[in-house]
């Protein structure tokens, strides 16, 4: 007879062994849906019956790279390849978008050594370092802190299994990632924080609702549009229907489609606080654009409004309405929307990025380490802002990492038999002069994106016609400068016609 301890020791190995196989499936799961949005990708693919382009370029970088606020189409690397096929005549190049949005330089460095193995570009161009200051993946293990919480942390975020849990359980770990990574994707964000209303409004299940929105979450963004489309189609008065429409449209770009979908979601359901936030979004974005082609900051604060209306618990209109405060220069008023986005849903990652610099502008800086104080017990990302704010990294210590990050860059890329082009952000950032200088010392083309642009404003343009509301990510004619900054930079090149 089987003695109790024996069947203890059994059933404890069956159900590790069971944990184990499961955790095996969930991580190659993952790993496969990856396929669907971690290809690098060229940005305007030939048409049928031409020719494949004769010269790649691979562009590596974090958002400013990956186009958050740019139309379809619009992305600075879309804007490029069509300056350099218009200069040669023919589709002669191939510029291929390998960024992920909120990578720092340890994970572009990590996108660029997979991406030269796939796409063996002719040149590289980086632009890399802007998220060091918000997101310190791989900084423990670059300044040599051997401690086991460091080296675990670094380590353990290559299983997408472990990214996951850091999401799910708010660790406090989470890096300021999103782009195309479809678990910290802000698509997700979206879709948690309307779900969570759905919940507390007790709104019935829809499963062509919950279906679509898993491939949203995936990334999958043309598959989620022909999804919604069809349940739309068989279910035209469902506003969540046209809400998860107007998400997949959004994801693909297609801004005047997607406006077309909040705004049927919106008469559907004028209770629906969703609708109205991703109005508010797209006109804050630049599109559609007021009678002088700049962002409509004043329809975009009245869509914000009318969503706070409908619920004020839904803390993304706040946040928006914090953004579109910020940009008109009304500090005070955005630090308290800021607040309200903050204690309605502390871990709500839109809520948090411009609270210090809002609140330091109107004046109110005294305020803000009690208020992140008062949240920090219920909200993980209440307490990395507030540790932020009382132990900033060293400025010197950011640089000498992404400088090291950097050079690593250009010693793969150049392994690799590609030329190399470093570049730097449209907006004042404390990497561009670093780029430069390293771009000096190794006698490397450098895209002086910055001063291209201080040089449009001495001229008249205005900050709206070439940023979008957070003041950093460009317009589709901000994201055309780039280009043209990219462009000078790459005449240097022996493949590049003059």
């Amino acid at each position: 007879m089987v003695s109790t301890t024996h069947r203890i020791r059994d059933r404890t190995l069956a159900v590790g062994l069971g944990l184990l196989l499961l955790w095996v499936a969930l991580e190659l799961g993952l790993r496969l849906a990856g396929v669907f949005y971690d290809e690098p990708r060229a940005t305007a693919p030939p048409a049928q019956g031409t020719a494949s382009a004769k010269h790649t370029i691979l562009v590596v970088g974090d958002s400013m790279t990956w186009g958050i606020g740019a139309t379809q189409g619009m992305t600075w690397p879309e804007q490029l390849e069509r300056k350099l096929d218009e200069r040669a005549h023919e589709s002669d190049f191939t510029v291929i978008n390998g960024a992920m949005a909120g990578a720092n330089s340890t994970m572009v460095r990590t996108l660029l050594d997979e991406y030269l193995l796939t796409t063996r570009p002719e040149i590289v161009v980086i632009l890399a370092g802007g998220s060091n200051n918000t997101n310190y993946y791989g900084f423990h293990r670059w300044l040599g802190d051997h401690s086991l919480f460091a080296r675990m942390d670094d380590r353990l975020y290559g299983l997408r299994t472990y990214r996951l849990v850091r999401y799910l359980g708010r660790t406090g770990l989470n890096p300021a990632v999103g782009g195309q990574d479809p678990v910290l994707d802000g698509f997700g964000g979206g879709l948690e924080a309307y779900q969570r209303w759905l919940d507390e409004t007790d709104h019935p299940a829809l499963p062509a609702f919950d279906s679509g929105a898993a491939v949203l979450r995936s990334g999958r963004f043309e598959q989620a549009r022909e999804h919604f489309e069809a349940a739309v189609h068989a279910h035209p008065d469902s506003p969540r229907l046209h809400w998860g429409l107007g998400m997949a449209h959004r994801g693909l770009r297609d801004n005047p489609a997607a406006h077309h979908a909040f705004e049927r979601c919106v008469q559907l359901e004028p209770t629906n606080p969703a609708c109205p936030f991703g109005l508010g979004e797209m006109y804050m974005e630049g599109l559609p654009q007021d009678a002088a082609g700049q962002p409509n900051l004043l329809t975009a604060e009245h869509w914000f409004y009318r969503g706070v209306e409908a619920s004020p618990a839904f803390a993304a209109n706040h946040g928006g309405q914090g953004m579109v405060f910020a940009r008109s220069q009304r500090q005070s008023q955005a630090l308290d929307a800021f607040m309200r986005c903050a204690e309605r849903s502390p871990d709500d990652t839109r809520c948090y990025p411009s609270m210090a610099v809002t609140a330091e502008q109107a004046g109110r800086g005294a305020e803000l380490r009690p208020f992140l104080k008062g949240l920090a017990k219920r909200s993980s990302v209440a307490a990395d802002q507030l540790d932020a704010l009382e132990h900033d990294v060293a400025e010197e210590q950011v640089l000498a990492w992404v400088r090291t990050d950097l050079e690593a860059m250009i010693d793969s890329a150049q392994a690799a038999g590609a030329q190399v082009v470093l570049a730097g952000y449209p907006y004042h950032n404390n990497t561009n002069a670093l780029a430069a200088a390293l771009a000096t010392e190794r006698a490397l083309p450098f895209a002086d994106t910055h001063s291209l642009f201080q040089g449009d404003l001495a001229t008249g343009t205005t900050r709206r016609e070439l940023f979008i509301a957070d003041d950093a990510h460009c317009t589709d004619r901000g994201y055309g400068l780039m280009a043209q900054a990219v462009h000078q930079a790459l005449l240097t090149s022996t493949i590049v016609p003059r």
